[in-house]
């Protein structure tokens, strides 16, 4: 009763005292939520690490061609919600996504392929295109000697700059901001981008600012 009945005479003291106490418990709060965070990044990539050794056994057990690519198949779908998993804890970003596009000919054309999508919209299946090696962003990866990571804050803006090249997926909003990075391997003697891999937001710039160097060991991870 007299603790309350001295809030009651010294308002302004009281009111002094309870910011105080509120600016000491802010930074351990910042401190424990940041901790918890690098904890739950960390454990994303060890898990990514060890799907990705499980992967290369797996491989070498392989009954047959058919076997082989259906372990690659699941492979990319388990890597991608492991990858997605780690971008929603660094940007606490439940809508992040992410797809794989890989190398295929189609129509005597050569062109990059989704093979698969994680957390985006289920209509993406049904309308997606062939990127040709020589259109739009892949033609621009291709044109950094297949290095590093794109940026992209808004693909909605990007898909009215010359050198985009549009697809009917382009006017979804579940992907507005995104990274790009290209997939490498060796075909023969010689260094070729296979796929490319994407992580993608709802939000535009939602990567502004996010370090790239993830993104890369990500990418590299699918090489063949």
């Amino acid at each position: 009763g007299g603790l309350i009945s001295f809030f009651f005479q010294h308002w302004d003291w009281g009111i002094g005292l309870l910011g105080l106490a509120a600016a000491l418990a802010f930074p351990g709060y910042l401190i424990r939520y940041f901790y918890r965070t690098q904890i739950k990044l960390e454990q994303s990539l060890h898990r990514f690490l060890h799907e990705c050794r499980d992967h290369i056994q797996r491989l070498g057990n392989a009954n047959d061609d058919a076997h082989w690519a259906a372990l690659v198949d699941q492979f990319h779908e388990k890597a991608l919600r492991l990858i997605v998993d780690y971008y929603r804890y660094r940007s606490n970003d439940d809508d992040v996504g992410a797809a794989i596009r890989l190398a295929e000919r189609i129509d005597e054309q050569d062109c990059y392929v989704t093979k698969a999508r994680v957390n985006l919209d289920p209509s993406r299946q049904h309308s997606s295109e062939p990127l040709p090696f020589d259109k739009g962003l892949a033609n621009a990866l291709r044109e950094q000697e297949s290095q590093g990571v794109f940026v992209i804050d808004d693909v909605h803006k990007a898909a009215k700059q010359a050198g985009w090249f549009e697809t009917r997926n382009d006017k979804l909003d579940d992907v507005r901001a995104q990274l790009a990075a290209p997939i490498n391997g060796w075909d023969g003697d010689s260094k070729s981008m296979f796929g490319i891999l994407y992580v993608s937001s709802k939000a535009v710039c939602a990567f502004t600012t996010s370090p790239t160097e993830a993104m890369k060991m990500f990418a590299d991870a699918h090489r063949r």
